[in-house]
């Protein structure tokens, strides 16, 4: 009936669906894996969203939710503490790509899993990924402007550079390995912006 209460706690089963797709990826999480998860049968999955592929994209959007640090708001909103917010976040990054166990990211896993494939879940994961580079390039254009970064540096390029390095980490702390020169590529960041 239209108007129905769901029999479900909505914001619990998406949770848990993200649960599975970052364990697992799309291709790999069953849709009797992710209702068994949601604790709901697949009738109310199909009356709640549709299918598989809509419940994927509504889990890369309460994703996002869940892990944009809000540094990443801050920094997009008046570029908060230029430079310093930069690497702090690079710092921040390394961080979760360092915690034991670490899944990575589930963003930057759909990208390379949807490569060549839905144009609309690439559009959704990459989306949220921009919102990483357009802090980053928010925060240079500010400490380029207060002189606390190299004049010569080009900050799209940069900001480029970062969301390269911050999937890269995702991906090394996917492969399981618990130190692959996170702190060191940090440190590198910090030299490639340090003023003139």
């Amino acid at each position: 009936m239209a108007g129905s209460r769901r029999a479900f706690d909505e914001s619990v089963a998406l949770d848990a669906a993200v649960e599975v797709f970052w364990e697992h990826g799309y291709q790999n999480s069953s849709l009797d894996m992710l209702c068994d998860a949601m604790g709901i049968g697949r009738q109310s999955l199909y009356a709640w969203l549709g299918d598989k592929r809509a419940l994927f994209i509504a889990a890369l959007r309460r994703y996002e939710e869940m892990i944009t640090p809000p540094l990443i708001l801050e920094m997009l909103d008046d570029g908060a503490r230029g430079e310093k917010s930069v690497l702090e976040l690079m710092r921040w990054v390394a961080k979760q790509a360092k915690q034991p166990g670490s899944r990575g990211c589930l963003l930057t896993m759909s990208v390379a899993e949807f490569a060549s494939g839905d144009a609309e879940v690439l559009r959704v994961a990459e989306a949220q990924l921009d919102l990483f580079r357009r802090a980053v390039e928010k925060s240079l254009r500010v400490a380029k402007k207060e002189g606390t970064v190299r004049s010569t540096l080009n900050v799209k390029s940069t900001a480029n550079l970062m969301v390269l390095l911050r999937n890269g980490l995702m991906l090394a702390a996917r492969s399981g390995r618990p130190d692959s020169g996170f702190d060191a590529l940090v440190q590198l960041i910090e030299r490639h912006l340090g003023d003139d």
